[in-house]
């Protein structure tokens, strides 16, 4: 890692393991395993679908799309535009392990937040071939008889 001592890459290292590795697994959700989300799988897809149309549109003739995220930080009326803020706040935490301790937080909390489904029936079906990860959550979540979210909570606040 640049710029980071090999005792602060050591301290770091779990959370940026944590973050990299739920971060991409929540994407492998969206992507193959909508039905074991909540709501309904079209309406993802949907929400999913126009995140990409709307990356596609800011990003599109950028020579330093990079930068062009970090104009956007000011605003926030698309979701495309929100997660660039929240990339900016993330910038703004100047101690590099506790950003990725922020970051592998957020995913945690994010996997927990999607995990109670009232989509019984494909958990079930998952559990019997051996089980998604969040299916091994929503069983646990169920046994402690926590069965829906907290719409009001907000996740991962950065």
């Amino acid at each position: 890692m640049k710029n980071v001592s090999s005792d602060e890459e050591n301290k770091l290292r779990p959370h940026l393991d944590v973050a990299t590795k739920l971060s991409k697994y929540c994407a492998y959700l969206l992507v193959s395993a909508r039905k074991l989300l909540p709501g309904r799988p079209y309406d993802t897809l949907c929400v999913l679908d126009a995140v990409a149309v709307e990356a596609t549109v800011f990003l599109k003739n950028s020579r330093d799309k990079y930068e062009v995220m970090r104009n956007l930080a000011g605003s926030e009326e698309t979701i495309f535009e929100g997660g660039a803020k929240l990339g900016k706040q993330l910038e703004d935490i100047q101690d590099v392990t506790q950003r990725w301790k922020v970051l592998a937080d957020f995913w945690a909390e994010m996997l927990l937040y999607l995990a109670p489904s009232d989509n019984v029936k494909e958990h079930i079906e998952e559990l019997a071939n051996g089980g998604e990860f969040i299916t091994h959550l929503w069983a646990l979540l169920s046994h402690a008889v926590i069965l829906e979210r907290q719409e009001d909570h907000q996740v991962g606040s950065v």
